[in-house]
């Protein structure tokens, strides 16, 4: 599996921490629906991820698709992002491993440094499986919200079980979804997403990768379900609501910010993909 690129420093990923103060661990709740890829990020503590509902994709190293029973491990380091996500609903433990109880420390280091260093970053549980990690984030994340005399040993015994559990999936079971044309994929969405906006098309996509046009087009269709064209409208678009949002820039510098010949095009593109024009989506989001 091809390595990510190093970002250029104007595209250095976000450095992003969930643990703090004497903190050592952590639970979170996803529930996104995710329509244009997300910027890369890095975590300074390692993750992993449990997705109960829906479906996502996923780049780190390759492109993953995620579904209910998919356990995800992201390693202290390592660059990736979220690319799409419909209905998706998941639970995360980030925790730092040095922490991690002795008896679990060395293994569960070594599960996600060899994700880091190219091993499957997915695995499938089964029901049974799934379950049970399920129950024992849900029993950690009211441990952690408590006042109780005994929790720290508590904490620590949890994070053991789910050591165990993360263990026993590494194993054990059978791997998600990873594209076996992933390398491919993943450069062609890092270009979309990175120059969206500069008026890229499927052609200049193809040049970049050294391809045809219709290989490049097959491919990226059969590992997301969504055509290049279709990746770059939604980039595109999440640009657009971006400004439109945050700035008070004209709607023809928006427009043109975001790659679009002319205003016009832009507009009716903007209403085609959210129903209404620029000028009205900016006042009810601004009123609201």
């Amino acid at each position: 599996m091809k390595r990510a690129r190093k970002p250029s420093e104007s595209r250095r990923p976000k450095l992003v921490t969930h643990l703090s103060g004497s903190d050592w661990v952590a639970l979170r709740r996803f529930s996104p629906d995710l329509a244009a890829p997300r910027p890369s990020l890095v975590h300074d503590h390692a993750s992993a991820v449990l997705y109960l509902e829906g479906s996502a994709t996923f780049w780190m190293q390759g492109l993953y698709t995620l579904g209910p029973g998919d356990l995800l491990l992201v390693p202290p380091g390592a660059q990736h992002y979220a690319v799409s996500a419909s209905g998706a609903r998941a639970l995360g433990i980030s925790l730092s491993l040095s922490r991690v109880p002795a008896a679990a420390r060395d293994s569960l280091a070594a599960a996600f440094d060899g994700v880091r260093r190219g091993a499957c970053a997915s695995r499938r549980l089964g029901r049974e499986a799934c379950k049970s990690l399920e129950r024992l984030f849900l029993d950690l994340e009211r441990e952690l919200a408590s006042a109780s005399a005994v929790r720290d040993v508590a904490v620590d015994a949890y994070v053991s079980l789910v050591s165990v559990a993360i263990l026993r999936a590494r194993d054990g079971l059978e791997a998600a979804n990873r594209t076996p044309s992933s390398p491919l994929v993943a450069r062609a969405l890092e270009l979309v997403h990175r120059r969206a906006s500069s008026g890229i098309s499927l052609r200049d996509v193809a040049a970049h990768l050294a391809r045809s046009p219709a290989h490049v087009a097959s491919l990226v269709k059969d590992a997301t379900g969504e055509t290049v064209v279709g990746w770059i409208t939604r980039a595109r678009m999440s640009e657009c609501r971006r400004l439109l949002g945050s700035t008070d820039e004209s709607i023809e510098a928006v427009a043109a910010r975001c790659g679009f010949a002319s205003p016009s095009h832009f507009h009716r593109a903007f209403k085609r993909a959210h129903g209404v024009a620029p000028g009205a989506w900016r006042r009810a989001h601004r009123s609201s």
